[in-house]
């Protein structure tokens, strides 16, 4: 799955998006996977929505959202290695269902309820959703056979979770919960999760997908590489950014009395994101991906930290809009790598770690942003942006060795989880 700097040119014989998405199932499980993620990008800011608009402060819905994150991240590790070991059909099914209930539950709490009651719902609402993101990342080794074309697959799938974070927002949040509230968008993402799920989970790429005969079992898993806690430092880095910049956003639109604001901003956010992953799919595999990956949490921690600069909607779009740039690339190299640093047959969970990773950002910098909200400016959580990814460029600094393409004993090869 990964690129090995042996394996020759970047892309020896060009090979283009419009080949990958042509290449059979491709389009259509990825297409399923974007849908039934879609949520994703809009539950911890429709959870903010929820709380708030029944009185609670930011800070008070920042916990709850970082509840949900908290719960995502314990949770999803433990579904994936389940599915490592047993196949994906049988947990994204239970998963679909259980978190679709759990979402309809949480919009219908009563808006009288204590906070700790909409913690405990956001929690379970969270160790509830199914491991969507992992499983499409391990399906790259049967839809598509070559090492160039799997680069051009990450990246593009880097660019279309961008969907996810454009289109949850602009059409949960800025559009549903603007005009309806946030029960009837909670109520819709419940729908999303479940029917999404179960399609995906039905598709023929899932249902055939085996797990290594090569899986060696033990109570670690993948966090036996060490690379694999690197790649986690890059996605807690990116996640405190993520949290911290939908708090921020929130209060900005509710301050400008617009929530419409929330999901345009965030969109225009993901455009650019999306924008950057379609430009690396054109570009040739890393060499170095440590020194890339070091490269794009740079321009992540330039670009966020200038957020506070934006005084008034037009100038904190473009802002937003060349802030998210970065986002796609780093995580379609990080991803990439993944193959060649995940022990063998731990594939599910090492993606799910790292997914929980980001979620473990969030449960941080999304209270941060919600407290500076509160005592301090808006302007000043949206510059905090941009010290996660700061502080996690600095530890992959000092652990790069960890992110070679060689893989050492009981390391993924490149075709790690195919039958």
């Amino acid at each position: 799955m990964a690129l090995s700097p042996r394996s020759g040119p970047a892309v020896p014989e060009n090979v283009t998006i419009t080949q990958v998405l042509r290449r059979p199932q491709v389009a259509r499980t990825l297409g399923i996977s974007v849908l039934a993620r879609l949520p994703n990008g809009a539950m911890t800011l429709l959870i903010v929505l929820r709380l708030t608009e029944v009185g609670y402060a930011y800070g008070e819905a920042g916990i709850a959202a970082a509840a949900y994150g908290l719960a995502v991240a314990i949770t999803s590790p433990l579904l994936s290695r389940v599915i490592d070991r047993d196949g994906q059909t049988r947990v994204l099914l239970l998963t679909g269902l259980s978190g679709a209930v759990a979402t309809v539950a949480l919009a219908l709490l009563p808006g009288s309820s204590p906070l700790w009651l909409f913690i405990i719902a956001a929690a379970v609402t969270g160790a509830l959703q199914p491991p969507l993101g992992g499983t499409m990342r391990t399906l790259w080794d049967v839809l598509l056979t070559r090492n160039e074309e799997r680069h051009v697959g990450y990246a593009v799938e880097a660019g279309a979770v961008e969907l996810v974070f454009t289109g949850g927002p602009l059409l949960i949040v800025g559009g549903l919960a603007g005009a309806f509230g946030s029960v009837t968008a909670l109520l819709v993402a419940s729908a999303l999760t479940g029917f999404g799920s179960l399609a995906f989970a039905l598709g023929a790429p899932s249902r055939g997908w085996r797990p290594s005969q090569d899986r060696t079992p033990d109570f670690i898993g993948a966090l036996r590489s060490r690379g694999v806690w690197t790649l986690m430092v890059v996605s807690v880095g990116a996640g405190g950014a993520f949290g911290a910049i939908e708090v921020a956003v929130t209060a900005f639109s509710r301050a400008e009395d617009n929530t419409v604001l929330i999901g345009v901003l965030l969109a225009v956010w993901s455009i650019g994101s999306l924008l950057g992953g379609l430009v690396l799919a054109r570009l040739q595999p890393a060499s170095d991906p440590a020194r890339r990956i070091l490269l794009t949490l740079a321009l992540l921690t330039v670009g966020n930290g200038v957020l506070g600069l934006g005084h008034g909607p037009w100038v904190l779009g473009i802002l937003l809009f060349f802030a998210g740039g970065a986002i796609a690339p780093t995580f379609a190299t990080a991803n990439a790598v993944m193959g060649s640093v995940a022990p063998t047959g731990t594939l599910t969970e090492a993606f799910a770690f790292t997914m929980g990773a980001v979620m473990i950002g969030l449960t941080i910098g999304s209270p941060v942003s919600g407290f500076l909200v509160d005592h301090v400016s808006v302007e000043a959580a949206l510059s905090f942006s941009g010290v996660p990814p700061a502080l996690a460029a600095l530890v992959v600094m000092t652990r790069r060795g960890t992110l070679s393409h060689d893989p050492g004993p009981g390391v993924a090869s490149p075709t790690n989880g195919v039958a």
